[in-house]
């Protein structure tokens, strides 16, 4: 990680009350901060050529809640699915069976997940290699 240098000016935009608890210094040793989900979302932007380039294919488009979709190249496939109810959902792809979280709000890195049935969590926003069976 970057060192950041402290300032010891005085900021021409007035400061949130609660700047010593949110801030970047205190955010980038927090695993789950929202920082660090933006840093490792530009990671894998960078590092996925269906992320980049590849065809958008939409599975579910918003109804209920829930936005997911494809991205893919002939050589990746990855499936994003988005949550943007405060309710706990449940969705069914079945014409591809599983794949490996490379982001979410709610899973953890590399966890494994079918995609019949899976739940997902209010507000959870997850990122997935699609494993082809």
């Amino acid at each position: 990680m970057r060192k950041m240098a402290i300032s010891t000016g005085k900021p021409w935009l007035p400061l949130n009350k609660d700047a010593r608890v949110r801030n970047v210094r205190l955010q980038e040793g927090e695993m789950g901060s929202l920082l660090n989900l933006y840093r490792n979302l530009i990671k894998i932007h960078r590092s996925s050529e269906a992320l980049q380039k590849g065809s958008w294919i939409p599975v579910i488009n918003g109804q209920k809640g829930v936005l997911a979709y494809f991205r893919l190249t002939e050589e990746e496939r990855i499936l994003v699915i988005l949550n943007f109810t405060g309710r706990r959902k449940t969705v069914s792809l079945p014409e591809h069976s599983c794949g490996k979280v490379l982001l979410s709000t709610h899973r953890s890195i590399e966890e494994y997940c079918y995609f019949q049935n899976l739940h997902i969590g209010p507000f959870e926003a997850s990122i997935f290699v699609v494993l082809l069976l």
